[in-house]
């Protein structure tokens, strides 16, 4: 044997003995192509070799050296120059370490190569698995490429999706790639293992195509779909299929001119069995989605038959061009046919497996699932299912009687399902039928012997011409149907192409996963504005998809512009009740309100009820969870009693139409127990967190984004409850697995650190808090902007770390550089103002005092001016321009139209403290007079902090205006009802119990007796 003869050889054996056994001799014919002689040179070394090993995952890593070694003996390479490594490198072993990883046990072999099981030791521990790839590929290349597609995958988030997490090269060379350690066994194994029927079959085969189509949505194409790679676990008895390796197989190709079916080592990209004809042939260069539609055709028929369209022992006996001519040219047999050719004994143990009986098995096949999954299978692309939900959603039709859009809607079809789906009354009225004859028969036998053949005709043609007409109607329906499918999967396709062309640019690496795909997306803004300025639809509908993907990075801000150019391309051409317009409104309202613009907010969810009752009716689903937006909306408002009011009615309904598993119905719940958290129904609160996160973790697992959410959200009110130390160890792991999934500067990540923070706070750990946040407060000013609420909370936290630990200057620069937007900022920034002054009185306030002004003169709002007016009122002011203008607030606060009765003692009390600074003592003494008068009546709990507050500051203003015994008089009557004061720099902002009108009594209570000890002569305008 010449050298390179041999070097082709021992590639060939070491790519096969990295296949399925089953695999190996259909690899074999693929890769020696015509070369029959050396296909069965190699084939017989193979055998040899087999014989003298041991199987390798029952072997140690040594073995598989060994085996390897004598792989190299066998084919006896003359090079001894080579390096002998570079074709047959040694096999790992457990306990060794890549990167980060310590490899653990062998869990498999494929195509590819070998997956380990590994632990992840940094930064988190935890399982993976670890996919060493086999020999034959560049792996700077296949680095490189999974690195470009890693900007695609950082997307997807699904739960019947493993995700990847990371890329690079062992020591000796090798690429691998670490995934999401998936315990489970292959689709077709589980379903046959548990016997499920073709019903609960098909049930797990539709949460397969919504998975990949979610990948489809980001621009990812698997490539390599089959049973091996959609494993199916078991969450409290509830099967989930997981679809591993994406973006493996694109990543382990070759680079873009190269052939789909070859590496330059004659390595097969995907299986044969399951490759699509697009795949197989040589000069294609344009494989799509569809590809994955192909495969998931010869899954579907796997499932229902137990075989798949071209067998493996066909194809390991016929040559690379016939296994090319049986992919591409050659139709299977139908799925009831294939079942009618198994022997008895087959076809027994397939019914079997299917909890059938033999007989009937065909004919369950027989008819709709035969016709989809021929569909499927379609060696023209253009004529499969466009998408997978398409496919989803015919399999669902089968499901619900209902016709599907694969079948020719004949007569005798339509009239087939009719019947189906209406089986009682067809049954009730074919036995009144009966009964009326047999009457009839019985009385009147000779009266209508001579009309029946009359009636009989006529009411025949009335039947013909009904069924005629039905059937004319229903095919001019699935006319329109199948232009309407057509266009939409055009547009798929478009949207499919173009973020693929979008991800697959090279570029320099960057920070982390979230920048690099956002800059990718602001390219992919920029080309949909100038590329498709004259394709206002498709331009319309990439805007709405892209929006989807900044908002699902946490780039809030960024969305909105696309979701309001897509909701104006809708509204002009689609209108208000288009199902499209709807689904845009409800997603710019959701971005409206995570980004502080709730008025907005407000108005849209208003609108997009309205339209869903008046297309859908008041009991549809979508109507139901518009209500719940609606509700949200109210709450963020601030009109809480009707936001409670309609959840408590909207969500047992939501939970009754869609499941109390399904994830609308969750988030609803998640809803409902913010607004009973607000009520202080904590009790109610918790049992909805805890049965949120239970579900989530059922469904999703403990590393879904949705599972991660509700454990932050159920720590948070485990804070409410003063349950801080099982709060702690949740948001301890959210931080990690946060950080893990998704980047540190991710929105959601960037939340759960300042919960963490202010969890540590609370536990009197304040130097880690200000640590966590010293960190992440840079990263939310950049991600999320100043004027976001969560930067915001994340700000006021470092600022109350910053006061627990004595550094007041640092809180005063934070609060300083507070960007100020809409109540929630005001709310923090006010109690963090009252904090420090309670803390560390004389601090320099000028600089905010005025921008508190400027921010009220702005917002033009007699709401907003009262609180800031109260806040700068709490200290005595020496600037008279500035005494002016806090009155000037104060009395404009106080006007009838700007307010309404809930706000109006504390507005009194706010004039009152105004004019007290101001020097105006009589009308400040008749200002705190109504302010008290008042309070109790329309505060209810926080009534008596207010008048006892503005009681204080009548005592100055009696003291003030020499009425020194009335002073001491009303002062100790008011602090005789006062609760014992906390010790100074010993409040916080978590404290729910302490309310920014606690903090101004208590400052006004120190300033009153601080007057009173002294004999100082009073003086002017304190």
């Amino acid at each position: 044997m010449n050298t390179s003869r041999s070097e082709k050889c021992g590639r060939l054996i070491t790519a096969a003995l990295d296949h399925a056994p089953e695999d190996r001799e259909a690899f074999l014919r693929l890769a020696c192509g015509a070369d029959e002689g050396l296909f069965a040179e190699v084939k017989s070394l193979l055998a040899a070799h087999e014989a003298a090993s041991e199987n390798f995952l029952k072997g140690s890593a040594m073995a598989k050296l060994q085996r390897r070694q004598g792989a190299e003996e066998t084919v006896k390479l003359q090079d001894a120059s080579q390096d002998e490594s570079s074709i047959f490198p040694p096999g790992e072993k457990p306990g060794e370490r890549i990167c980060n990883y310590k490899l653990l046990q062998p869990i498999g072999e494929g195509g590819f190569g070998t997956v380990w099981m590994a632990e992840q030791e940094q930064p988190v521990r935890r399982r993976v698995a670890l996919k060493i790839i086999k020999l034959g590929m560049d792996t700077k290349e296949v680095v490189a490429r999974f690195d470009q597609e890693r900007q695609a995958l950082a997307l997807m988030d699904h739960p019947n999706i493993a995700k990847v997490f990371d890329a690079g090269a062992t020591e000796l060379g090798r690429p691998f790639f670490v995934m999401e350690l998936v315990r489970g066994e292959r689709i077709t194994d589980y379903c046959d293992k548990q016997e499920l029927s073709i019903t609960d079959r098909i049930g797990l085969f539709i949460q397969v195509c919504h998975a990949v189509q979610h990948a489809h949505q980001k621009g990812i194409i698997h490539r390599d779909l089959k049973p091996s790679n959609i494993l199916v676990t078991v969450n409290d008895g509830v099967a989930v299929p997981k679809i591993i390796d994406f973006g493996v197989a694109k990543a382990t190709q070759g680079t873009l001119t190269e052939r789909t079916l070859f590496t330059r080592f004659d390595q097969m990209i995907g299986t044969p069995v399951y490759m699509s004809p697009e795949q197989a042939e040589m000069t294609s260069l344009d494989v799509d989605s569809r590809s994955d539609i192909y495969s998931l055709g010869v899954l579907l028929y796997e499932l229902l038959t137990g075989h798949t369209p071209v067998d493996y022992a066909t194809m390991a006996r016929a040559g690379v061009d016939e296994i090319r001519r049986l992919i591409c040219e050659v139709d299977p047999p139908r799925p009831s046919a294939k079942l009618r050719t198994l022997s008895e004994k087959d076809l027994t143990t397939t019914a079997k497996r299917r909890h059938a009986e033999p007989v009937k098995l065909p004919g369950v096949v027989r008819g709709d699932l035969d016709w989809i999954v021929m569909k499927c299978l379609e060696k023209d692309r253009k004529r499969r299912y466009e998408t997978a939900n398409g496919l989803a959603l015919e399999l669902q039709r089968h499901l619900n009687n209902e016709v599907i859009i694969a079948r020719p809607p004949t007569t005798r079809y339509l009239l087939g399902k009719l019947i189906k789906r209406n089986k009682l009354a067809f049954a009730a009225g074919t036995g009144i039928a009966l009964s009326l004859v047999v009457g009839i028969v019985a009385s009147v036998w000779q009266a209508v012997r001579a009309t029946r053949a009359e009636k009989a005709a006529h009411a025949e043609a009335q039947r013909a011409t009904a069924a005629e007409k039905l059937a004319a109607t229903r095919l001019k329906a699935m006319t329109i149907e199948r232009d309407e499918k057509e266009t939409a999967r055009r547009e798929a396709e478009a949207v499919s192409n173009f973020m693929n062309e979008i991800f697959q640019r090279k570029g320099s690496p960057r920070e982390g996963r979230t920048v690099t795909v956002a800059e990718l997306l602001d390219q992919a803004v920029k080309k949909v504005d100038t590329d498709l300025s004259k394709h206002p639809e498709l331009q319309a509908k990439l805007r709405h998809n892209l929006a989807d993907n900044f908002y699902s990075l946490g780039l809030y801000h960024e969305s909105i512009p696309l979701y309001e150019k897509a909701r104006e391309y809708c509204l002009a051409t689609l209108g208000a009740e288009d199902l499209r317009t709807l689904e845009v409104l409800m997603d710019l309202g959701r971005a409206y309100i995570d980004v502080g613009r709730k008025n907005e907010a407000l108005k849209i969810r208003e609108e997009t009820l309205a339209a869903w009752r008046k297309r859908e009716g008041e009991h549809h689903s979508r109507t139901l969870l518009a209500t719940r937006d609606l509700a949200e909306s109210y709450y963020a408002c601030g009109r809480r009693d009707e936001a409670l009011k309609i959840l408590e009615d909207v969500t047992p309904k939501i939970r009754e139409a869609l499941g109390s598993d399904h994830s609308y119905t969750l988030s609803s719940l998640g809803v409902l127990a913010m607004v009973l958290q607000t009520a202080n129904r904590l009790d109610e609160a918790v049992k909805l967190r805890e049965e949120i996160y239970q579900s989530r973790l059922r469904v999703g697992g403990a590393e879904h984004a949705d599972t991660l959410w509700a454990m932050n959200m159920l720590a948070g009110v485990y804070m409410l409850t003063h349950r801080e130390h099982e709060a702690l160890g949740l948001y301890e792991k959210c931080v990690t697995s946060f950080r893990k999934s998704y980047t540190p500067q991710h929105p959601w990540t960037l939340n759960a650190i300042t919960a963490l923070a202010k969890c540590y706070g609370s536990l009197g750990r304040h130097e880690e808090a200000a640590k966590q946040l010293e960190a992440s407060v840079p990263d939310s000013r950049k991600v999320l902007g100043n004027r976001h609420l969560d930067t915001s909370r994340a700000i006021s936290a470092l600022a109350e770390s910053f006061i627990k630990t004595g550094r007041y200057g640092d809180a005063f620069d934070l609060l300083n550089e507070l960007e100020f937007e809409g109540s929630g900022f005001t709310f923090y920034a006010m109690k963090l103002r009252a904090m420090i002054a309670w803390s560390a009185s004389g601090s320099d306030r000028a600089k905010f005092h005025q921008r508190l002004l400027q921010w009220v003169a702005d917002t033009k709002s007699g709401y907003n001016a009262e609180r800031a007016a109260r806040l700068i009122c709490l200290y005595p002011i020496d600037d008279l321009s500035m005494r002016e203008e806090i009155l000037a607030q104060a009395r404009n606060a106080v006007n009838p139209r700007e307010n309404n009765k809930g706000h109006w003692p504390r507005y009194q009390m706010t004039l009152g403290m105004a004019e007290y600074r101001s020097g105006n003592y009589p009308a400040a003494e008749a200002a705190l007079t109504a302010a008290v008068e008042t309070a109790s009546d329309v505060l209810n709990g926080q009534g008596s902090s207010v008048a006892m507050g503005a009681s204080y500051y009548r005592v100055m203003c009696l003291f003030q205006q020499d009425r020194q015994p009335e002073a001491h008089e009303l002062f100790t009557t008011t602090e005789a009802k006062m609760k014992p004061l906390p010790p100074e720099g010993k409040i916080s902002l978590l404290d729910v119990d302490i309310h920014y009108d606690d903090i101004v009594l208590w400052l006004a209570y120190k300033e009153a007796r601080a007057m009173l000890q002294t004999t100082a002569t009073p003086t002017k305008a304190p």
